[in-house]
């Protein structure tokens, strides 16, 4: 590795600590660095094609799914649900407790996390009001589930997508591969929840005794638009999982921008919404920040970055799997509580390969065909990974897109929620649900 790739090393650092510190937005940091590496002519054309080329469906997937949702949100949709979830939790924080995994779960499996949390955020404090009860404990649960329902498919989450694609799953080899830990994970989550979220778990209200209930009733706006973007939708979800089995493959991220495409066309037509307003409305700052930290990434690689780190990994960790498997969940579960998983899941995937061709784990050939020739200690090592960036973002506010998504929503609604209230929840969360995993591997790999 010579001096470009200590340089790349050195921007990357200075990124990550930018958006720790929240210096600036997230976007910007990402976009200096960038900046930074075009100045020096580390970026050159080629791997700025490299960083674009990789980022193409993971932008594809986020722009359609979140066009998706803008569409959905003015058929009313949510403030119903939330009404909803009320009355079948029949004032009952315990059962409230329950709908919420069951609503947001699938939801987040097939849509990225984040556009998912950005939309369910009103949902959040509309139950709040209903329950009367604080709206912290609420959000910070949406994220949690968010975070976990992101590994339960292969577009639930971008560190799913990035490790997923990498290994060529299609969408049914991920449910097979990857699914029975993050359940793992979620199962976790949701036993401890009586004990980590107790205010939701000891809500009691009965809707009688709200008098603002009845008079603040919602009702769904142009049900004809809600039926046809439902079955859009229905459609959707049917491609994810069959799309790749067709005669001619159908991949997520077309199904997706068709489906985006389809619920453009219905607003415009049935006059739900503006077209304009939905484009608008997309979160454009988040685009940018995947584009700019892609661009990094692509540099880094072209530099020798990982190569370099693969090697130091194989002379530290060995060649004992198990071992490898657990530091690595730990130790980037620590990582990503402290700096957005989606960039440490882009920089340790391209290392732990590197890692583990140098350890004898893979072959290249293995490499080149995926997860189907992956003999099962180099999957679970990257499947470690993949569960530690991810479960760990929830340790902290700063862990994940989605939590910096709702703690700044929570602060535009007047809802302040600070680094240490956040991490009381987090912190035992992540340790949970990595303990869950670490049992998990272990018994896979024993």
């Amino acid at each position: 590795m010579g001096i470009d790739g200590y340089i790349c090393i050195a921007v990357f650092a200075l990124v990550i600590l930018g958006i720790s510190l929240n210096l600036l937005h997230m976007a910007l940091v990402a976009l200096l660095g960038v900046s930074a590496l075009m100045v020096t002519g580390i970026i050159t054309t080629e791997v700025r094609s490299a960083g674009i080329l990789a980022v193409y469906s993971i932008n594809s997937l986020f722009i359609a799914s979140m066009v998706i949702i803008r569409c959905l949100e003015p058929t009313n949709i949510f403030p119903v649900l939330a009404q909803r979830l009320f009355r079948l939790a029949r004032g009952d924080g315990r059962l409230l407790l329950v709908l919420l995994f069951a609503v947001v779960a699938p939801l987040c499996a097939v849509f990225p996390n984040a556009t998912v949390v950005l939309l369910f955020l009103p949902l959040c404090a509309e139950v709040a009001r209903l329950f009367a009860m604080p709206l912290m404990p609420v959000i910070i649960l949406l994220v949690f589930i968010a975070n976990g329902a992101g590994l339960l498919t292969l577009i639930g989450g971008v560190p799913s997508y990035i490790v997923g694609t990498a290994l060529k799953m299609d969408f049914l080899t991920y449910l097979r591969e990857v699914t029975p830990g993050a359940m793992t994970a979620m199962g976790a989550l949701f036993l401890s929840s009586p004990f980590l979220f107790p205010t939701i778990w000891t809500a009691r209200r009965k809707e009688a005794a709200n008098p603002q209930a009845p008079s603040q009733k919602a009702c769904i706006q142009n049900p004809t638009a809600l039926s046809l973007l439902a079955i859009i939708f229905t459609a959707a979800v049917l491609l994810f999982l069959t799309g790749e089995y067709l005669p001619v493959p159908i991949s997520p991220v077309f199904t997706a921008i068709v489906a985006g495409t389809l619920a453009l066309i219905v607003v415009h037509v049935t006059g739900l919404a503006d077209f304009g307003r939905v484009i608008r409305s997309i979160d454009w700052e988040t685009i940018l920040f995947f584009d700019c930290v892609f661009m990094i990434v692509a540099a880094m690689e072209a530099s020798g970055v990982f190569t370099a780190t693969g090697h130091f990994l194989s002379g530290i960790l060995g060649d004992n799997a198990l071992v490898t498997a657990i530091w690595i969940l730990f130790s980037l579960g620590a990582l990503s509580s402290v700096m957005p998983n989606i960039p440490l899941a882009a920089v340790m995937l391209p290392t732990l390969v590197t890692y583990l061709l140098d350890t004898g784990f893979l072959n290249a050939a293995q490499t080149t065909a995926g997860v189907a020739a992956m003999p099962g200690e180099s999957k679970f090592i990257i499947l470690s990974m993949l569960f530690g960036v991810t479960l760990g973002g929830n340790a902290t506010m700063l862990g994940a897109i989605p939590n910096i998504i709702a703690v700044s929503a929570a602060r535009e609604a007047g809802e302040r929620i600070t680094f240490g209230a956040f991490a009381r929840f987090g912190v035992p969360a992540t340790l949970i649900q990595l303990g869950a995993c670490a049992l998990y591997i272990l018994f896979c790999l024993r």
